[in-house]
């Protein structure tokens, strides 16, 4: 990131999660952020949309698997997930931001719900997050859900 940013206070019931090489953070490829060409999430799905406040959803795999976080989301979501794709709790760290866990707070969307935290990034470090948070999930490849 470009420029310092105040880290915002988190609510009751969440926490930061320890950076992890291990831990996968599944991410929903939905609708509005597929490239039906390339078959692969666009370069804004590692992002927040605006209704999202800046905490775009995310699932830990400590928590829940690929594929019970992706039929929650075609259950309970705005928009269809085409598949699954994952950063690590260390590659948010290493984009300079957080991963944090709100599956404790009242009103969680989904098993295992955690977000990124965007609060505070101006537009031009959200693009070289989001852009560095969608390589790392293209390199490894779309998450097997069955």
């Amino acid at each position: 990131m470009t420029s310092p940013r105040q880290l915002p206070a988190l609510l009751p019931g969440e926490f930061e999660i320890a950076d992890d090489v291990n831990e996968l953070l599944y991410r929903q490829a939905t609708t509005p952020y597929w490239d039906p060409n390339s078959k692969q999430p666009s370069s804004n799905s590692f992002g927040p949309a605006s209704v999202d406040h800046g905490k775009p959803s995310f699932s830990r795999s400590s928590k829940t698997t690929a594929q019970d976080s992706r039929d929650w989301h075609n259950s309970n979501g705005r928009a269809e997930s085409h598949g699954v794709w994952a950063c690590t709790v260390s590659e948010v760290a290493e984009s300079q931001t957080r991963a944090i866990d709100d599956s404790a707070v009242e009103g969680a969307k989904g098993p295992g719900h955690c977000y990124v935290d965007y609060r505070g990034v101006d537009k031009k470090d959200e693009r070289v997050i989001r852009s560095f948070l969608l390589a790392k999930a293209l390199a490894r490849g779309e998450i097997s859900t069955t």
